[in-house]
């Protein structure tokens, strides 16, 4: 019973950082509009993180329900790379989700995962299209249960930036542009709370501090014991 004060302490102490161990951003369609010399829907990055992440744990969770557009068709980009790398489009990047928006109910009616530019999976059937993914990654391995993924080997990844880009159908072609994006937001929150990896990070802080205040009792103790001895003999 005497250990728990100690626990209790430790809890509290690091509660702050267990609380900020995931980072929520929204983009809307403003975020990919002309901006200086950034041309509309041109791709660009959206956001450093704060947080850099590798292969061995990492979770994206993607909302997109809220994506409207004007007329058919608007396709927004969302990815995920390494600023030390300097991609120079969305193809460069190690993941990227494109969505698919159109005037009519459903908005999204096409989901595709990408992964250097190749295709993972998607969902093109737009009664069954999710407007939210998850993506897994731990150990350099992929999942996602609204696609269907399970162990894709994504090999060596660094992610610290969220990247963009959008483009449009003209009725002719493709091209870059947010003109048929109507409405919503993208929001994506990032974090290392995979499998078991979130457990052992939070609770690592606590258990180093619980050493830590044992060992300053343990010291402290000694310290008051070794006084009372002094001044038994003076």
């Amino acid at each position: 019973m005497k250990l728990l004060p100690v626990w209790i302490i430790a809890l509290l102490l690091t509660s702050p950082i267990l609380a900020t161990t995931s980072e929520t951003y929204s983009f809307v369609k403003n975020d990919l509009a002309a901006q200086g010399t950034l041309s509309d829907g041109a791709f660009r990055k959206l956001t450093s993180l704060k947080t850099v992440y590798t292969e061995k744990a990492v979770k994206i969770h993607l909302i997109f329900s809220t994506l409207t557009a004007t007329s058919n068709y608007q396709f927004v980009m969302i990815g995920f790379g390494s600023e030390s790398d300097s991609p120079q489009d969305i193809t460069d990047l190690a993941l990227y989700v494109e969505i698919s928006v159109q005037e009519s109910e459903p908005a999204v009616y096409k989901v595709v995962l990408y992964h250097y530019n190749s295709p993972i999976a998607s969902v093109m059937t737009p009664s069954e299209v999710p407007t939210e993914l998850t993506l897994e990654i731990q150990d350099g391995k992929l999942d996602c249960d609204e696609l269907e993924i399970r162990d894709f080997g994504v090999g060596s990844l660094t992610i610290d930036a969220i990247y963009g880009k959008a483009t449009f159908y003209n009725g002719t072609a493709d091209e870059l542009g947010t003109a048929k994006w109507e409405g919503g937001y993208v929001t994506v929150e990032i974090s290392k709370n995979v499998g078991m990896t979130w457990i052992i990070n939070s609770i690592t802080p606590a258990l180093t501090l619980y050493v830590e205040l044992m060992v300053i009792i343990s010291v402290v103790g000694a310290i008051i014991g070794a006084i009372a001895k002094l001044g038994k003999w003076i």
